[in-house]
């Protein structure tokens, strides 16, 4: 989208013609049933709201308190001043009021940042300073940024997980994987202008895992999944293994004292051990009912939403079954990536996904509940 899109991390260009629909799982329960899905316009004109924000991919989703749902985005474009030229950012946040997407409201929040008279503008510099819109969460430098993944309420705290990115160069595929960071956030009972924000480095063995692309809590832990690539095949696996921290020691900020799931049971060190492998390199995790439901979008370009159950966090998974085949069409440059389900929105029937012909995300709604 724009000046960058923000393709899935780790996955080069010369892998997406490569990879196709697929169910790479580790055997575990049977799968859910599939559903129907139909696309729902009446749901997506929420992302038009707000005049403001032209768009972003990404889309994670959150149900904080008095059904105010947080909205996650990465590169975004934003038009403040409503003159047409949208400046381009890293990622942006929303709040949406109420669950329903169809009749609850949009309000986007970014940064700002002063404009130095040595920095080129778009107009001269009046008398007072100009500020110009940036990231939300605030990029290291100007080669490293951050795309925002999975946010998880910690008893009464907010915290998100970041992947940690490196601008390499020109064109949709100059950037790469830096690791991941957490933020932690104050204050989100309040607008976004209001948040705090600290950014923590865990530094802990990740083993080579982007860690927080989906995250759980529940039975006192705060569960995060990361996922690796594997390119030893003819096409690109990404592995996924599972990370947890106990609750007290999220609220302490004690985040070095995490424990991986290595097979045998949670350790303190060792290998992590492969939970699931997917072809793409996102998903979310939710805790629908009895079982955990991993969905993502299985190919980049031409792909499948599809769901992977099990009854524990660290599985053991069933293979994947399609949800959903978001439409194509003829055009072979266009590419969809980031499926989300999102549980908290009107009854556990949404996902989305992005587009590379749209700035906003896509939408699709089951006609009944998801499948158990």
């Amino acid at each position: 989208m724009g000046e960058r899109t923000a393709v899935e991390l780790a996955v080069p260009a010369i892998a997406m013609a490569a990879l196709v629909a697929g169910c790479i799982g580790v055997l575990g329960p049977e799968p859910p049933p599939t559903t129907d899905m139909e696309a729902w316009e009446e749901g997506r004109s929420l992302f038009e709201q707000d005049p403001a924000w032209q768009g972003g991919d990404g889309a994670q989703s959150l149900l904080l308190e008095d059904d105010r749902v947080l909205w996650l985005f990465g590169d975004s474009f934003v038009d403040p001043d409503g003159d047409g030229d949208p400046a381009f950012v890293h990622n942006t946040v929303a709040i949406q009021a109420g669950t329903d997407p169809a009749r609850g409201s949009f309000e986007a929040a970014w940064g700002t940042e002063v404009v130095d008279e040595g920095d080129e503008a778009p107009d001269p510099l009046g008398e007072e300073e100009r500020t110009r819109p940036t990231a939300f969460f605030p990029n290291e430098s100007e080669e490293v940024f951050h795309w925002p993944a999975a946010p998880a309420l910690v008893e009464d705290a907010l915290v998100v997980f970041s992947n940690r990115v490196r601008d390499t160069g020109e064109g949709p595929f100059g950037f790469e994987a830096a690791g991941w960071r957490v933020f932690e956030v104050s204050g989100h009972e309040r607008s976004p202008e209001e948040w705090s924000l600290e950014r923590v480095d865990p530094a802990i063995e990740d083993h080579g895992y982007t860690v927080g692309i989906a995250a759980l809590v529940e039975d006192g832990y705060l569960y995060a999944y990361g996922q690796r690539a594997d390119d030893s095949g003819e096409i690109q696996v990404h592995e996924v293994a599972l990370f947890r921290w106990a609750v007290e020691d999220v609220r302490e900020g004690h985040w070095g004292r995490a424990e991986r799931w290595t097979g045998d049971g949670f350790a303190p060190e060792g290998e992590p051990e492969v939970v699931a492998e997917t072809l793409a390199a996102s998903f979310t995790a939710h805790r629908i009912d009895d079982r955990v439901i991993l969905t993502t979008l299985e190919g980049l370009g031409t792909g499948t939403i599809t769901l992977r159950a099990a009854d524990q966090p660290q599985g053991p998974f069933s293979n994947a079954v399609d949800l959903h085949e978001p439409p194509r069409g003829e055009d072979e440059d266009r590419f969809q990536y980031a499926a989300r389900l999102h549980p908290e929105l009107d009854g556990e029937r949404v996902v989305t996904w992005h587009d590379s012909r749209f700035d906003r995300p896509r939408m699709a709604q089951a006609a009944s509940s998801l499948p158990r």
